[in-house]
């Protein structure tokens, strides 16, 4: 099964090939416990990134960030100057970091799977659904983004 630290150094090496896009660096020491289940961002409009894994292995992976750090990540994908960022844009960058996460922990997990399309949504109160099995997250320029590993949504 996925472990946090594999979670952590999966986000860690999609973030470095984003970094040279004006991104800040994720802290690699701190965990920050608070990020289970997305609870830091609860209550805050965000944007959920997410993509399911079926086959031997079913669930699916999320990615939670506060709207502003999905308008930054959009800007590094895309070259687009901070905050211009068309919406279009910022749910396609999301979406394809979800894909990217989702990818590097499906071929984790035991095969054969398959990774649905990615779909974004707005959120902003409490998660809903399974609990995760993992969740890391991390401040970046005090914004959250949280990585989560779900169950399937009738576990």
């Amino acid at each position: 099964m996925v472990t946090a630290d594999e979670m952590r150094s999966i986000m860690g090496a999609i973030w470095e090939g984003l970094s040279g896009g004006g991104l800040p660096e994720l802290p690699t020491a701190d965990d920050l416990h608070q990020a289970r289940d997305g609870a830091a961002l609860e209550g805050r409009p965000r944007l959920v990134g997410r993509v399911e894994i079926t086959g031997e292995w079913e669930g699916a992976v999320t990615i939670d960030c506060e709207a502003e750090l999905a308008a930054r990540i959009a800007g590094a994908m895309f070259g687009v100057p901070g905050g211009t960022s068309e919406p279009e844009e910022i749910h396609d960058a999301l979406g394809e970091l979800a894909n990217m996460a989702g990818g590097n922990l499906k071929s984790l997990l035991p095969a054969p799977s398959r990774l649905s399309l990615p779909t974004v949504s707005h959120e902003s109160g409490p998660r809903r659904g399974p609990s995760a099995l993992h969740a890391v997250g991390f401040d970046v320029a005090g914004m959250r983004i949280v990585l989560s590993l779900l169950p399937p949504a009738d576990a």
